[in-house]
């Protein structure tokens, strides 16, 4: 797309209106970078957040879990770093993944052998409470820093849309100004 045509699409008025179009590109661009620093700041909490342990593996198995998908499901003990029990009974660990297929999902729950003991995390205050809390996989921060750079780019593409579009409408009306300089007048 040409800058001229650039240009036409965001100010274009009259009968084939864009201003809807590019008034909600806008709208959908910025929500959407609020939610990506929404995930992101989740993960960076989590990193703060997590408790490390051992859990030693009892049994593996699949369930169903709902639509098409299939699931892992391990039953574990957890432990302490003296292998010792630190929670009653068996807590059940869910795999993060959802797989299409049964054998997919078999494949999966196979990776961590019975009797065996991983390292595995659980969140503090985890909403879900303690049957769910416990995961395989410690939060990354490489994944909080590219969520994070997601949440950024896509506000720095919304207000730079934004402000173009105004830019570009000032220009198309004969506008010398589009009331920024207005603003700074009256302030000094």
């Amino acid at each position: 797309m040409s800058s001229s045509a650039f240009k036409q699409f965001l100010v274009h008025e009259g009968r084939g209106r864009n201003t809807p179009c590019v008034v909600a590109i806008i709208t959908i661009t910025c929500g959407l970078s609020v939610l990506t620093f929404i995930f992101g700041f989740h993960e960076l909490w989590q990193l703060n957040e997590v408790i490390e342990a051992q859990c030693q593996v009892n049994s593996s198995d699949v369930g169903f879990s709902g639509g098409s998908l299939w699931r892992a499901f391990w039953k574990v003990q957890i432990l302490n770093d003296q292998n010792k029990q630190i929670e009653e009974g068996e807590v059940t660990i869910k795999s993060y993944s959802s797989y299409f297929t049964e054998s997919g999902a078999r494949d999966a729950a196979q990776k961590r052998k019975a009797n065996e003991i991983y390292p595995c995390y659980k969140y503090r205050d985890h909403p879900l409470g303690s049957m769910w809390s416990w995961r395989w996989k410690k939060p990354s921060k490489l994944k909080a820093f590219l969520i994070l750079s997601s949440g950024l780019v896509l506000l720095i593409s919304g207000c730079v849309l934004y402000i173009l579009r105004r830019v570009y409408k000032a220009q198309a009306t004969g506008q010398t100004e589009i009331g920024i300089t207005e603003r700074l007048d009256l302030e000094t």
